[in-house]
Order: structure tokens, then C-alpha cells, then sequence
């Protein structure tokens, strides 16, 4: 069964960490009835050099690039900075519906998890309060 395009949200990071992790956080607070998928925003060379990259594991396949998606399949795409936010609306073709918008704009956007184990939970417990007013938008135009 094919999703509706109301109920497709890719979340976008620059490497790809933020945006599995944020997608995780939607799915779980948007449900079923939406498809929640990551994609990594930095360019990392020609399609040949992308396949050998997820090859050697070092791009996870859960995590394309986002300039191998259609994205004007997804409803809503949410970035984790203004400047991911920006290359994605540059792929975005002019007539399409596809909603952009950054997580947590007002404080900079979702940073990469702490390299700090110790400082996870906190991170993590900021991720999921950012991403309040994410799932309420997304939920008041699906």
C-alpha cells in the first residue's frame, strides 16, 4: 500500500547522525499513519562514490543521500540547521507541495549528539522537546 503524501516526513541532517535520530523521535510521537525516513544532506560526491561509500559502511543504507530521493514525495521534510534547510529547498522542484522547516530554528537548530556518553540523556531529552512543536505542525497540516 502506497503512502498519501500528507503522511510522509523525511528529516535531513548534514551527516546524517541528527536526522536518524530526529526521525526515530517522530515516529514515535506521529504514529502509524505517518512514514518517518532519514536522508544525509552533505554531498559526498558523484552517485558512483556514494554507492561505494554505503558499500564500505561508512554512509549507513538507511541514510541516502538526499540527492538520490524524489523529494516532492514527502509532505513535510524537517532539517536540523537553517543551512541544511536551505540545500534542500534548492532540490525541491518549484511547483511542489513538500513543506520545509527547521527543528528547534530559534536555538540553532538540532546539533549532533555529544560525543560524551555522559551528556547523551541531555541532549536526547532536548531533541524530544524541540520536537513538540515539529509533530504539532505536522499533525495540524497532514
Amino acid at each position: 500500500m502506497r503512502q498519501v503524501i500528507g503522511k510522509k516526513v523525511l528529516c535531513v541532517s548534514y551527516t546524517g547522525t541528527s536526522a536518524a535520530l530526529t526521525a526515530m523521535v517522530l515516529k514515535r510521537e506521529l504514529g502509524d499513519e505517518f512514514t518517518v525516513e532519514s536522508a544525509i544532506a552533505r554531498n559526498v560526491g558523484s552517485a558512483e562514490s556514494v554507492t561505494t561509500i554505503e558499500r564500505r559502511g561508512t554512509l549507513p543504507r538507511e541514510t541516502p543521500w538526499i540527492g538520490r530521493l524524489d523529494l516532492k514525495e514527502f509532505a513535510h521534510i524537517v532539517c536540523t540547521n537553517s543551512e541544511t534547510a536551505w540545500w534542500v529547498q534548492a532540490l525541491i522542484p518549484p511547483h511542489a507541495s513538500t513543506k520545509v522547516m527547521v527543528a528547534n530554528k530559534s536555538d540553532g537548530g538540532i546539533p549532533d549528539p555529544p560525543s560524551d556518553r555522559a551528556m547523551y540523556p541531555s541532549w536526547y531529552n532536548s531533541l524530544e522537546k524541540a520536537l513538540v512543536w515539529v509533530v504539532a505542525k505536522i499533525r495540524n497540516e497532514s
